[in-house]
């Protein structure tokens, strides 16, 4: 697995050319990205006791409310409720294993990690992104090219999956990520914006996920979060479900 810098003219991220050019600002990238993984989120439990989630697939939106349970490493209890507040789903990601409770229709779902990769484009190490944490291969001090007019772009390989990065360096944070999923063949593009500091990291308000191949948006906004969070994430399966494995 490697990275790569690329330029900022790179056809995912490029500028206008009657864009005013900045000041140039050039910095060690290796600084700069221990600097963004420091303000990972996933570094540490965390709670996301009420976001909102807009599903748009072009043929109209759908709206909900959801909460996220995380417990590091790799424990994750999401909860998905109608906007009226009745759950209709409960997922549970942990090791490898994906566990879905459909609490409408009493039916969970068992499968692996995998599947994620297969049907979403993410593999579960990269589920962080979602929540606009800069995911690497190895150690950012590795890292040795620069950052000019206050930005990097560049590319990286992880599990499968190539990934573009647009790192706002005077914010030490995530401005763009692109998804591209060997396995679905799909590209999915990720915004961030509003960002907002609890305790010493900061973290997206606003988060916009793309996939043009299936002309679909989701639109994420967290209304309230607990960070960090050390209760044990547990997931209580239900009784007398049908159970059905995911393929």
């Amino acid at each position: 697995m490697s990275c790569a810098v690329v330029l900022t003219s790179c056809s995912v991220f490029r500028r206008s050319g009657n864009e005013a050019i900045e000041s140039k600002r050039i910095t060690s990238t290796g600084n700069i990205l221990q600097q963004v993984v420091e303000q990972n989120i996933a570094a540490k439990g965390f709670f996301i006791q009420k976001a909102e989630i807009e599903f748009d697939n072009g043929n109209g939106s759908e709206k909900y409310l959801a909460s996220v349970k995380f417990e590091y490493p790799d424990k994750y209890l999401i909860s998905v409720k109608s906007r009226t507040g009745i759950e209709g789903a409960r997922i549970f990601i942990a090791n490898d294993s994906v566990f879905v409770n459909d609490r409408i229709n009493k039916k969970m779902y068992i499968g692996t990690s995998l599947y994620l990769n297969r049907k979403y484009g993410l593999n579960k190490t990269l589920l962080p992104l979602i929540f606009g944490d800069l995911v690497l291969d190895k150690d950012p001090k590795m890292y040795t090219e620069i950052c000019t007019d206050n930005r990097l772009i560049f590319e990286c390989n992880l599990k499968g999956a190539k990934i573009t990065y647009q790192v706002n360096c005077e914010k030490d944070k995530l401005s763009d990520t692109e998804l591209f999923n060997g396995y679905s063949r799909e590209s999915i593009k990720i915004k961030y914006n509003n960002y907002f500091r609890s305790g010493n990291i900061m973290v997206p308000k606003n988060v916009e996920f793309s996939n043009l191949q299936i002309d679909t948006r989701i639109k994420l906004k967290i209304i309230k979060l607990v960070y960090p969070y050390s209760e044990t994430v547990k997931f209580v399966p239900g009784k007398g479900y049908e159970l059905i494995e995911l393929l």
